[in-house]
């Protein structure tokens, strides 16, 4: 399956030196939820038994096998604002809300598996060790942090770097 994809930067701050930037928050700042990983794909197996002419005015069962190939489930988009896509599968992951991540689409035929969740506000997507697409990282709440002088903080989801 496809990997997620990572989260967008929800406020990102410059000035000419630490301590530049005010920040009064009395709500919320929160990263995008990275996409959670696409799902592996699986093989069907179709055996179609019939017979055929094996001497003379005799007929034997014979079987033949045929193959097709079934796609995993996408994985659900990370929330923010916009909420990240669902990733494109059998069936597509759920898109992300403002407030809430989408989940994977579930596939479990022929062996093939179901995307990811993606992540909430501030959350890596969901993964499921090698037999999925990569999760996308959480975007970060605050990039350059170390610029800002915070006054109220509120709540802050997700990772703040330095610039």
């Amino acid at each position: 399956g496809g990997n997620g994809a990572n989260g967008q930067t929800a406020l990102y701050a410059r000035g000419s030196g630490a301590g530049q930037v005010l920040l009064v928050n009395y709500g919320q700042i929160a990263g995008g939820g990275g996409g959670g990983g696409g799902g592996r794909g699986g093989q069907c197996v179709y055996n179609q038994n019939t017979q055929k002419s094996c001497m003379k005015g005799s007929q034997c069962p014979v079987t033949y096998q045929n193959f097709s190939q079934e796609q995993g489930g996408g994985g659900g988009g990370g929330a923010g604002y916009p909420g990240g896509t669902g990733g494109q599968g059998s069936p597509n992951g759920q898109q992300g809300q403002s407030n809430a991540k989408g989940n994977g689409g579930a596939n479990q035929s022929c062996g093939a598996q179901g995307g990811r969740n993606g992540g909430n506000l501030g959350q890596n997507g969901q993964s499921a060790g090698q037999t999925t697409g990569s999760p996308g990282s959480s975007g970060a709440a605050i990039d350059g942090v170390n610029y800002i002088t915070k006054e109220v903080s509120g709540t802050i989801n997700g990772p703040q770097n330095n610039g």
